[in-house]
């Protein structure tokens, strides 16, 4: 009698318990992402990318494959932006484009 006693105690502690999923909001980053892509001869070699004639930053450029398990993406302030991308200084691609918060704007060569 004493064991059913128990064990009805033990099953009703364990019931009462609450459970639930409690959720926590990470705030993210104000930054957008710019990723240069290219199937043909651009692919692996590196381009001098400057966004809104202000920064500038040297990126290498990745093949254009189906899926890629790490893709080299650039950080940027999103909104509005002129991108123009430089190959051994000469323009080969210009583009204004908006990119949103958390976003990543992929540019094909």
């Amino acid at each position: 009698m004493a064991y059913l006693s128990a064990l009805a105690l033990v099953i009703i502690g364990f019931t009462s318990c609450k459970t639930g999923t409690y959720y926590r909001t990470i705030p993210s980053d104000d930054v957008a992402y710019v990723q240069v892509i290219s199937s043909g001869q651009m692919a692996k070699k590196s381009v001098e990318v400057v966004i809104d004639d202000t920064i500038s930053f040297e990126a290498k450029v990745d093949k254009l494959k189906k899926s890629s398990t790490r893709p080299r993406t650039y950080t940027i302030t999103p909104g509005r932006r002129n991108i123009k991308v430089y190959y051994q200084g000469q323009l080969i691609h210009q583009q204004d484009v908006f990119v949103s918060h958390q976003t990543t704007k992929v540019i094909t060569l």
